[in-house]
C-alpha cells in the first residue's frame, strides 16, 4: 500500500485496495501464463525462475523454493547460480 501512496498521496482507502487488487490480478495472471509456457518447455530455466519469484510476491514459498530447485536442475549457468542464492537466502530466512 505505501507504493499506491507513495504515487498518489490523495489516494482513498478504497482506491488503495484497488491498486493492490490490479497488483495481486496481475501476478496471478503472471503465474498462469508460466505454468503453461513451462508446460511445454519444462527446461525452460528462466520461466521457472520468474515462476518463483512471482509465487513468492503472493506469498507461496514452499511453491517459489520448489521452482528455484527446478531452476539449480535445469540450469548450471546464471540462471541457476541466481536461484541457489535465492534459495539460500530464503532458506536462511527461515531459520
Amino acid at each position: 500500500m505505501r507504493q499506491a501512496v507513495k504515487i498518489d498521496p490523495g489516494i482513498d482507502e478504497e482506491g488503495r485496495l484497488g491498486y493492490w487488487q490490479e497488483e495481486l490480478d496481475d501476478v496471478r495472471l503472471k503465474i498462469r501464463n508460466l505454468n503453461r509456457k513451462i508446460s511445454k518447455r519444462p527446461d525452460d530455466a528462466k520461466s521457472h525462475y520468474e515462476l518463483a519469484h512471482n509465487l513468492r510476491l503472493i506469498g507461496k514459498r514452499k511453491d517459489a523454493e520448489n521452482e528455484w530447485r527446478k531452476v539449480i536442475e535445469v540450469d548450471e549457468g546464471n540462471w541457476g547460480k541466481s536461484a541457489q542464492k535465492m534459495l539460500d537466502k530464503y532458506l536462511l530466512q527461515r531459520g
